[in-house]
């Protein structure tokens, strides 16, 4: 079991783009101190020693710029996070998300030496990465991903789908392949900026898209795992290796695999980033959050948003979760005209890799390789 606790430390970001879902917060320069740091560890600790066995705790460094914060402060913060976690049994893990504009030797050590993944958000083929005074920034990040991988630093990748690269998804493709760094096409989630963006797209285009990366990557004979693609295909094989295999249905009371602490220690799900805040980490332990009735409202409403929209569907339970429609992606998904979800990208992709996996029974006997997939915790096989 895995559980991300993505922890913002601050909003300041030294970019602007068009897209960014936070965008009206990227020059707020207020930073958790390192107290408020340490409350965080303390709580997640406490809460998690309740459990009879280890689980794998991941705290992915976020923002705004998260490389923006001196690298000393980051030492002290695992100096902190040891200290607090030591002897707890569990599987600590740390990772960022840069976008890799501000790059030096002290932070290339500093990614080398303390961080277990580090990401690189990258634009490719779109003028939309530009910094405050609107120039592009790209040729920048390319740059300096080029020194940190001759550096040594294993570094994966995640582009956002936006309407300038819909015409490039084989070079996006060849531009991660290339340098043998897994992925993730991003489709663009709606955020605080106003609607009706030229850089928007819509389901169905998001949709085909993912299809036709899709296409590339199955054919390539020496693929670079690619997400969503990779967790799909992974489900696909399982729903087609034997009728009675299934998944598990997501519920968050169950499990809450993603949290959200923002930067003034307000707690959200991934799927209510921008609704409301479930408690504070500052003031209320991580128990009284989770089992809070703010908590369990989200809960319920998720479970019922998962039941008016994934009742029927075939795939339930066998090759999806429900968790797109549970978490409220927006950008997966249309609504009618009584307001209610129906699911695009999720199923449309799920469909589109089963018709490609019946017609080629080879690949669900093996021969893709489970470099490229990633496993789910929630299988049973018959």
């Amino acid at each position: 079991m895995r559980i991300d606790i993505v922890c913002c430390l601050s909003m300041l970001c030294n970019l602007r783009c068009r897209y960014c879902d936070v965008y009206p917060m990227l020059g707020d320069s207020r930073r958790m101190s390192l107290e408020q740091v340490q409350r965080i560890f303390v709580n997640v600790h406490e809460h998690f020693s309740r459990l009879d066995k280890p689980i794998h705790i991941n705290f992915q460094w976020y923002g705004g710029e998260p490389l923006l914060i001196p690298p000393e402060s980051y030492r002290k913060i695992f100096d902190l996070q040891r200290l607090v976690f030591n002897g707890s049994g569990h599987r600590i893990t740390n990772s960022v998300q840069s976008n890799f504009i501000l790059i030096d030797e002290e932070r290339i050590a500093l990614l080398r030496d303390h961080f277990d993944v580090v990401g690189a958000s990258l634009d490719l083929f779109t003028d939309l990465r530009v910094n405050k005074a609107g120039v592009c920034q790209e040729f920048q990040a390319v740059t300096n991903l080029e020194n940190v991988l001759s550096a040594g630093v294993e570094v994966s990748g995640i582009t956002v789908l936006t309407r300038p690269n819909l015409p490039h998804i084989s070079e996006i493709y060849e531009f991660y392949r290339d340098r043998r760094m897994s992925f993730r096409l991003l489709p663009l989630e709606r955020g605080l900026y106003a609607a009706g963006q030229d850089f928007e797209v819509t389901p169905g285009e998001t949709l085909e898209a993912l299809c036709r990366l899709a296409d590339v990557w199955l054919s390539d004979s020496n693929p670079v795992p690619v997400e969503p693609l990779s967790r799909y295909l992974f489900l696909v094989r399982h729903m087609l290796g034997h009728p009675g295999n299934r998944v598990g249905l997501y519920d968050r009371e169950e499990w809450m695999s993603i949290l959200l602490i923002s930067t003034d220690g307000t707690v959200r799900g991934y799927g209510d980033r921008f609704q409301e805040t479930l408690g504070n980490i500052f003031d209320l332990s991580l128990s009284e959050i989770l089992f809070g009735p703010r908590f369990h409202s989200a809960a319920q409403t998720a479970r019922n948003r998962m039941q008016r929209t994934c009742t029927g569907c075939s795939y339930l339970g066998r090759a999806c979760s429900g968790d797109p429609i549970a978490e409220s992606q927006q950008d997966l998904v249309e609504f009618d005209d009584f307001g209610n979800v129906r699911c695009v990208v999720a199923r449309g992709v799920i469909s589109y890799l089963e018709d490609r996996l019946q017609r080629n029974r080879g690949w669900v006997d093996g021969s893709i390789g489970a470099a490229v997939c990633e496993p789910y915790s929630s299988l049973t096989e018959v």
